[in-house]
């Protein structure tokens, strides 16, 4: 790749450099008439001051006869929570600031000059040429603020640079740069830069090339400080206010529900009439059954059982009757938060040569999932692509997002993602119908017809980036089982509806086979069929060694009271939950059950932040995927997890997700009175 190339392609993807995760973009800004800074041509930049802790820029606007001065001002401090002797990355805004501000700003600084954006280019291609791998058909993901960039060589040793989603099908992407080792190659980077220029030294302050609002127009990096600082353009722009939007926004999902039913009857007749028959089993069953008494609280804790825990070849063969269904056989990887099961995702996609098959709670309009379906339109031309969405889920976050928000780029969110997805592609997608206001939360993937996902995160910014979760990347056999549930779902969503369904059913699906296979179940929850339930349940009943728990939301009294129980015959019980939830009254819900598990010695965890994880281990036996612990999830929505009693995989899953989770949680020993609005959420999540 030239020289001149590589330039534009590094300015057209917005790369970032140096220990931080972080953004240098944009275009150009100049004031406007009422002083907002806008744009500011970079040309006109004649200098910089820097003081303690603060920067001032100082350019001349206007025409050939007359240039007046115009200044802006970007300032920063450390925290008492950062100032532990390590390196520090910081967000600065700028902000103009008035002549006579600025000359007693400049007579207390030093004059610094602003390093060129070819100087900055050079320092960025040396930092993505030491972490690009040397093998041409292999590359590293760099996560970013904003995005993530592909890095790779080609076969000649030229630097191929991309954002993940626009990664070459050819090159497999072998693994995410860490921070340790992008500490490494950003400081070896900045000593070969160095080397090459002599006259230059620290604090060193970049101009990124170009600068718009919202945008990283300066980069300063001061090695005797350690610290970098990233100087913003002020946020100006943001999507148009317009009152009773979110009025609107309800109105039109209020009427969505009821045309969603309508339709539902009339093309899902037997699933309609099944599911209210369900539900209202269920809830008559609520109603007149007696809910298990918890012990007497008086009761001395027993210490922990010592022996082995619970027979796992006689479960396995009792659970083909719990569950009504029989095992398969695959292999299992676990993906831990998005960092691990996006990019995955974005390559195994790209790399598909006949099929993708898409099955999720929530498609949201946001930046990443617009990221994501862009990706799966452009794939849509070469191979086939199907997306199922739930109705009720991926309409709410168009409603949540109806208000005006502010952000690092504003965008147009599609209202109807199954609409935006079709448009200008050969994308096939529907969204779910939702009888009695039921859901589809189920999040499985499957590419071509031997790899798929499964667990618990939707398409969004939230699973990318901020919530910690889990998806399983699944191969063999197991692959068959979750075909046979996505064309049961995908067609039940079509015209033809539940006769689509009976048309299809006896279609024979292929089992791709794969080495090391080892045990493993699909276990759902159906309209009629908890699968998923029945077999915790039995499961808490029968452990004697230890029980591992991390959901999201927990308000099943079943389910608490059998906990409650294992912990009274000396089981190992620890509960994890996340700190922040996102829901209120679950949250609430949350923190009642978590009393009283504490009142009988289970151990109990907040996870620090959003927890969005669905997963437990009951002496050797793992079930994990789209199911919280919570009626909803149980015994109302359609759900799917898997399980497996393989003692290698689920070592793995202890080792890589409950006991990094018990390491970085706070233990709760105490939780004082919760007040009456605790004891409320909990009776209302009861019913969800």
């Amino acid at each position: 790749m030239s020289r001149g190339s590589l330039w534009q392609h590094v300015r057209r993807i917005v790369l970032c450099w140096f220990m931080a995760h972080a953004l240098a973009c944009a275009s150009s800004p100049t004031p406007d008439s009422q002083g907002v800074v806008k744009e500011l041509p970079p040309q006109d930049l004649t200098q910089a001051y820097l003081g303690e802790r603060e920067v001032l820029f100082e350019y001349h606007v206007g025409g050939e006869d007359f240039r007046a001065p115009f200044y802006v001002q970007g300032s920063w401090e450390i925290s008492e929570d950062e100032d532990e002797g390590g390196y520090h990355h910081l967000q600065a805004e700028l902000e103009r600031v008035a002549a006579d501000h600025a000359q007693t700003r400049k007579s207390a600084a030093n004059s610094t000059p602003v390093l060129s954006d070819t100087l900055w280019l050079e320092l960025l291609t040396e930092f993505f040429h030491l972490a690009a791998p040397e093998n041409p058909g292999e590359g590293v993901l760099v996560e970013i603020q904003g995005g993530e960039v592909f890095v790779s060589h080609t076969p000649d040793g030229e630097l191929l640079i991309n954002w993940i989603e626009n990664k070459p099908a050819d090159v497999r992407l072998l693994r995410t740069v860490d921070s340790e080792e992008s500490n490494r190659n950003s400081t070896d980077a900045l000593r070969s830069f160095l080397s090459r220029h002599p006259e230059l030294h620290s604090p060193l302050l970049f101009s990124t090339g170009e600068a718009q609002e919202g945008r990283t127009a300066f980069i300063l990096l001061d090695l005797e400080q350690r610290e970098t600082v990233f100087f913003d353009f002020p946020i100006v722009s943001h999507l148009p206010t317009h009152s009773g939007t979110a009025s609107k926004g309800f109105k039109s999902f209020s009427r969505l529900i009821v045309a969603g039913q309508f339709s539902a009857l009339v093309k899902q007749p037997a699933t309609t009439f099944h599911r209210f028959f369900s539900g209202l089993r269920t809830r008559s069953y609520d109603l007149v059954k007696r809910s298990k008494k918890l012990p007497d609280n008086n009761q001395l804790i027993p210490p922990l059982a010592e022996g082995s825990g619970m027979d796992l070849e006689a479960w396995e063969e009792d659970l083909d009757k719990i569950a009504r269904d029989k095992h398969t056989t695959g292999t299992m990887v676990f993906l831990i938060d998005g960092i691990e099961f996006f990019p995955t995702l974005i390559d195994e996609v790209t790399r598909a040569d006949e099929s993708v098959e898409l099955r999720t709670f929530i498609f949201d309009n946001d930046d990443y999932a617009l990221k994501i379906a862009d990706l799966i339109k452009r794939r849509s031309q070469e191979v086939r692509v199907k997306v199922l969405m739930d109705n009720i889920g991926s309409k709410m976050v168009t409603v949540w997002a109806a208000e005006p928000t502010l952000s690092k780029r504003s965008i147009d969110r599609p209202q109807n993602m199954a609409r935006y997805l079709r448009e200008n592609s050969e994308v096939q997608a529907r969204s779910t119908r939702n009888p009695w206001l039921t859901a589809d939360h189920t999040k499985t993937t499957m590419v071509d017809h031997d790899l798929g996902y499964i667990g618990g995160m939707n398409i969004g910014d939230h699973y990318r980036y901020d919530w910690h979760d889990v998806m399983m990347e699944v191969r063999g056999p197991v692959i068959a089982e979750l075909r046979r549930e996505f064309r049961k779902a995908w067609d039940r969503a079509g015209p033809w509806g539940d006769w689509a369904v009976f048309a299809h059913s006896f279609q024979h699906i292929s089992k791709p086979e794969v080495d090391n296979a080892v045990p493993m179940r699909t276990l759902y929850t159906r309209t009629g069929d908890s699968q998923i339930y029945r077999a915790q349940v039995e499961a808490i009943k029968r452990s004697k060694k230890f029980i591992f728990i991390e959901t999201p939301y927990f308000s099943d009294g079943e389910l608490l009271a059998e906990l409650v129980r294992a912990r009274m015959r000396g089981v190992d019980v620890r509960v994890i939950l996340p700190s922040q939830g996102n829901h209120g009254i679950m949250q609430g819900a949350n923190l009642y059950v978590a009393r009283q598990l504490l009142e009988y010695g289970v151990r109990v965890y907040a996870y620090p932040g959003m927890s969005h994880v669905k997963a437990a281990v009951y002496d050797g036996w793992a079930c994990l995927g789209s199911a919280n612990f919570d009626r909803l999830s149980l015994r109302s929505n359609q759900e799917a997890n898997l399980a497996t009693s393989d003692p290698e995989t689920v070592q793995r899953l202890i080792d890589r997700l409950f006991l990094p989770d018990f390491e970085t949680s706070k233990e709760i020993t105490e939780l004082h009175d919760l007040g009456w609005s605790t004891y409320f959420s909990k009776v209302i999540a009861n019913q969800f």
